[in-house]
């Protein structure tokens, strides 16, 4: 490198060579700038670009406008700049327009800037060898407009006021928290790297001075350094590639949003696209709108819930406080225009206020402070927005109020929900328990007691069992109406015989048989207590070959129950047939018989909530009147969470219902069937309807299209091609029709299972045989004899079992067997009453299961390129996290006949498709792939990966 273009930047030198170290001043070193609106290569381009007025022509044919000139190097830009007819002030307003230009590259490079600050006060001067004698100096004469323009803007950013840098960054504020602002300046960082980058390959290759490096003594470290340099240079312009497809999607989407249309091509559900919305349902009502009538009418539900989130706006502004407006004008905060109850602190990432309807701040609950200095912050501003004389109202410390109760408006009953209970309200439902016992049904009601602000616990109520079956209830209920403001001394007379009850009846609580309330931790010890119980039911049931058959045959009757409280019914009641809840079996009018004890079983349940930073997950009955309000605004949101808990089931023998009704209460179980040759053909068809809905064909071995070999003994095979991803199952066409309808509902246990599962093989034969038997089983048909020896070998033929830890592993194994034998046992079964009522009803019938099963032609398709997916969830996403599999050619497809719309695209060579309900479409919601596609797609990604790899060692 020529020493002489170095500087220390003191007065007494001068840069009169804009090469090497100083290239970053020439208007030909490409630093992408944007001037006009147009994004530029370097300054030059945009410099011959500003000539232009209008399209102007090159040439006899070439069309010619000033975005052309954005990809032409310096060198290009010059050549075409001499060819254009120039605009006809051009000699009044070059100096301007150059100086606007450099000071945009310098303004918007910040890198560059420094460069340029740190030159001092030394003088600037483009020497050169061409002549030039306007912008620079030739043979020590010229006026070196350049160099002067450069020193000029030199000194403006060296005086530049601390107000104007201020209102510079504020108005660059808006693009850095836009995805496409960021993108952009990605990009522009992107080019100025891959520019640093090209520059030091060619200083690099400048070394040689024109001569040959391989007989060089440092010959081999030259090019291993200019090895690395182009791979550098190489792979900044792939990420540059991928860069701008970005930006030109984000655009794209914000053409979109200026359309007022989200990034998936539904309407922008937001209070400023109300206009849009209500236009597009006008268009409707015309007959004029591409949107499906079921996604028309979500969209005017969210118009409801928007137009009640402006009318909470417009409202906490006509009763804004003056601490607040204060606040505001003082430009500390910003409003969102998406939601215009939320306030941006300024100079703080995401954290917020929110305007209430009283026209007051408080912390918002989805944007709030984190660190200690965003904490101080929003302190400061809400003591500040606090009216001076605020007062707090009151509120009663205990009581009980309503959470939820069933409804029958007919019938008088109306929604008491939220309501607190007072001595007025207990007489209330007193008239009216008694009013409905005398019918058949019941309405639920949800109570809960509140302590301090807090749910403490909670009671349930069913109204219409009378007033003498809940009387511990109101007794309850009314210890705390004390506590409740009355409105009405006389009430007080009126429930008299309830209060004087309560003295009584807390004596006498511990011999009450209604209703016991449990507290939370006592139902999680009694949830621990069955879980070991199942645990050691797993060891008992599969110590030898003869109980795991014990085990099976029973699980063959409950095929809809899950493996653990398979065992706990079978612990509690041998020889149980079929078991529904007391609260089923009452809503289907079925008593009890006298004396019998329920089974204890796991019952899945959710509870709505959500999520706090500082309280963790807060029931939605615990929710603050501040967390309501936000709930209903959509700021909080609401999710369900689910639990375990106890409750009792009853074998249909413990009842009074005779067997010839046992149909009517389970309408989808199979009680009559017969294995003759009606009842095979039965079972075939639904043998066949599993295999439809797996989408797997089974063939016999002579018509195989995968695996077209001699089967032998094996009475069958699955078969799975992880190079091409068919698969079939092929029978062998010496089979009895027992061993034909056993076979195949075993490999279509292989095919639900174990496609990519990476157990042992004797594991999965054995479960597939386990779930072959429990099927047959329960269609009448024993397959024990091929059944046990899988069995005896699993079982240690009867070897103890003490480890929980193994009991636990098979515990798995059997609950995977329990759910894909419920699956099979629901379809065949579902297929088989299906085959019936085709005989009583053929026309009609089976003109309806044709069209459910045919698929509806696609009315509208929207490409839409590239997505991703995650490999975690199946979450489908716009952009690569690095834990994500490629979506491509992917198409939205809408399905207005089954209300959904279908994603469809190829992944790593494989066609994959997912759906969505229109309405969850139309709001925004996110796609999903099950974990199985996802599974599967991922091996066949890491497979093209390694034969790529091989391909290379073998061309290497």
């Amino acid at each position: 490198m020529n020493d002489s273009n170095k500087s220390n930047h003191s007065t007494e030198e001068t840069i009169d060579s804009f090469r090497g170290d100083f290239y970053y001043l020439s208007n030909f070193s490409n630093y992408p700038i944007t001037y006009e609106g147009i994004i530029y290569k370097n300054n030059e381009a945009a410099f011959q670009a500003a000539k232009l007025a209008t399209n102007q022509t090159i040439g006899p044919k070439t069309k010619f406008t000033r975005k052309d000139f954005s990809e032409m190097t310096g060198k290009e830009a010059k050549e075409a700049g001499k060819r254009v007819a120039l605009r006809s002030d051009w000699e009044n307003i070059k100096l301007q327009v150059m100086k606007d230009i450099c000071k945009a590259k310098f303004t918007q490079n910040q890198s560059l800037k420094e460069k340029l600050l740190q030159t001092g006060h030394t003088p600037l001067v483009e020497k050169n060898s061409w002549g030039d004698t306007f912008w620079g100096v030739s043979n020590k004469n010229g006026e070196n407009h350049l160099g002067k323009i450069l020193m000029e803007i030199r000194t403006e950013l060296n005086e530049e006021p601390g107000d104007e840098k201020q209102y510079q960054e504020k108005k660059q504020e808006p693009l850095d928290n836009s995805r496409l602002g960021k993108s952009k300046r990605k990009l522009v960082r992107l080019q100025n790297e891959l520019n640093e980058q090209i520059e030091k390959m060619f200083e690099h290759q400048r070394k040689t001075n024109g001569q040959p490096m391989n007989d060089k003594r440092n010959g081999h470290s030259f090019f291993k350094k200019q090895e690395r340099l182009e791979n550098k240079v190489h792979s900044l312009r792939e990420e540059i590639k991928q860069q701008e497809k970005q930006v030109e999607k984000l655009e794209r989407q914000e053409e979109l949003k200026e359309m007022g249309y989200n990034k998936y091509g539904g309407l922008d559900m937001t209070i400023e696209n109300i206009p849009r919305i209500k236009e597009e349902i006008e268009r409707f009502e015309k007959g004029e709108s591409t949107f499906s009538a079921a996604t028309i009418r979500k969209y005017q539900r969210k118009l409801e819930t928007l137009e009640q989130l402006k009318e909470r706006s417009e409202k906490g502004k006509e009763n804004l406080l003056p601490e607040v407006q204060a606040i505001i004008d003082s430009g500390r905060v910003t409003q969102w225009k998406k939601n215009p109850t939320i306030y941006f602190l300024k100079g703080y990432r995401k954290v917020a206020l929110e305007l209430d309807e009283n026209g007051g701040f408080e912390e918002s609950k989805k944007y709030q402070a984190t660190s200690e200095e965003e904490k101080v912050a929003v302190r400061e501003l809400l003591e500040e927005a606090a009216p001076t004389d605020s007062l707090k109202e009151k509120e009663n410390d205990h009581f009980y109020r309503v959470e939820f109760n069933e409804n029958d408006p007919e019938k008088g009953l109306k929604s008491y929900g939220g309501e607190i209970v007072t001595l007025e309200l207990i007489d209330h439902l007193q008239t009216l328990d008694n009013q409905y016992a005398a019918g058949t049904g019941y309405y639920k009601f949800y109570f809960e007691e509140v302590k301090n602000g807090k749910v403490v616990d909670q009671i349930r109520m069913d109204l219409g069992d009378g007033v003498n079956s809940n009387h511990p209830i109101y007794v309850e209920l009314a210890k705390l109406c004390d506590q409740v403001p009355e409105k009405d001394q006389k009430q007080a007379v009126k429930n008299e015989p309830v209060l004087q009850n309560q003295t009584k009846d807390k004596e006498t609580k511990t011999k009450q048989t209604g209703y016991q309330k449990r507290s939370t931790e006592e139902i999680k010890q009694e949830v621990k207590s069955l879980s070991q119980q199942a645990l050691d039911a797993v060891k008992k049931h599969t110590h030898s070959p003869e109980e795991v058959k014990e085990l099976l045959n029973f699980m063959s009757r409950f095929p809809e129950r899950s493996f653990r409280n398979q065992l706990l019914i079978e612990e509690q009641f041998p020889g149980a047939t079929a078991c529904l809840g007391r609260g089923a079996l009452k809503k289907e009018g079925i008593y009890i018989k006298k004396g019998e004890q329920g089974n204890k079983i796991f019952v899945r349940k959710t509870v709505k909530g959500f999520y706090d930073k500082g309280r963790g997950f807060v029931r939605e009955t615990e929710a603050t009147p501040k967390d309501k309000k936000q709930i209903e605004s959509g700021r909080i949101e609401v999710i369900k969470k689910p639990y375990y808990t106890i409750e009792k089931v009853f074998d249909i023998t413990q009842t009074q219902l005779k067997p010839e009704d046992y149909p009517k209460i389970f309408p989808n179980r199979v009680f009559d069937f017969q294995l003759d040759k009606k009842g095979q053909s039965e079972l075939q068809a639904g043998i066949q309807a599993v295999a439809n809905t797996i989408r797997i064909q089974i063939r016999d071995m002579t018509e195989s299209e995968v695996y077209q070999r001699e089967l032998g003994q094996a009475h069958g095979v699955y078969v799975y091609n992880k190079d091409t991803g068919e698969e079939e199952i092929v029978m062998n066409t010496r089979n009895s029709p027992t061993q034909h309808l056993a076979t195949s509902i075993h490999e279509l246990a292989h095919a639900r299972m174990h496609k990519f599962s990476e157990l042992d093989t004797e594991t999965k034969e054995l479960q597939a045989e386990m779930t072959s038997y429990i099927v047959c089983k329960h269609f009448g048909m024993d397959t024990s004899e091929k059944a046990i020896p899988y069995i005896a070998t699993w079982t240690k033929n009867g070897q103890t079992l003490d480890d929980d830890k193994e009991a636990s592993e098979r515990g798995k194994i059997m609950n995977d067997v329990s759910r894909v034998a419920n699956e099979f046992i629901q379809t065949i079964s579902t297929e088989i009453n299906h085959q019936r009522e085709l005989e009583i009803q053929p026309t009609e019938v089976k003109q309806d299961h044709k069209n459910t099963v045919e698929m509806v032609e696609p009315k509208n398709i929207v490409p839409i390129g590239s997505l991703w997916i995650d490999k975690k969830d199946g979450k489908v996403m716009e952009e690569d996290t690095g834990r994500t599999l490629h979506l491509k050619d992917a198409a939205f497809i809408e399905d207005p006949e089954h209300n959904q719309v279908i994603l469809k695209g190829k992944s790593y060579g494989k066609e994959i498709q997912t759906a969505l309900p229109s309405d969850e479409f139309a709001l925004g919601n996110l796609f999903h792939f099950s974990q199985e596609t996802v599974s599967e797609v991922a091996k066949r990604k890491n497979e093209i990966y390694y034969e790529q790899q091989m391909t290379q060692k073998e061309r290497v």
